[in-house]
């Protein structure tokens, strides 16, 4: 058996899907986002090699909830990256899903830092 071993990084990105723009009815609706979330992973990870996580998820807050998902990306052995790269492509992954779903607010969590990218 071979063992490869690389620097741990690894980072999250927290996305929802509440949308008030029009309204639809929400099963469909929420497995459309689930769909779309895949689409553009997939298309993210064409574009520049890479392999994400897409895991659905729901968040619970204060007199409220939301569905939605989280993609995780890890510094894979087989085609390692330096940990800054891996941050470059959470920030660009997290962007796209940002602007298609027309969030106010996205979360990425890394192991050393949190960053929260937000509409203008």
């Amino acid at each position: 058996m071979k063992t490869t071993a690389t620097k741990t990084f690894w980072a999250w990105i927290y996305i929802g899907f509440k949308d008030t723009h029009f309204p639809v009815r929400w099963l469909r609706w929420y497995r459309g986002s689930m769909r779309k979330t895949r689409k553009i992973c997939q298309q993210f990870c064409n574009d520049v090699s890479y392999c994400v996580t897409v895991e659905s998820c729901t968040y619970l807050y204060f007199k409220g909830r939301e569905r939605g998902a989280r993609i995780g990306l890890i510094n894979y052995p087989r085609f390692p990256e330096l940990p800054f790269q891996t941050r470059i492509y959470a920030i660009q992954l997290a962007e796209r899903l940002h602007t298609a779903f027309k969030q106010q607010k996205v979360t990425i969590v890394m192991p050393t830092e949190t960053l929260m990218l937000e509409a203008l």
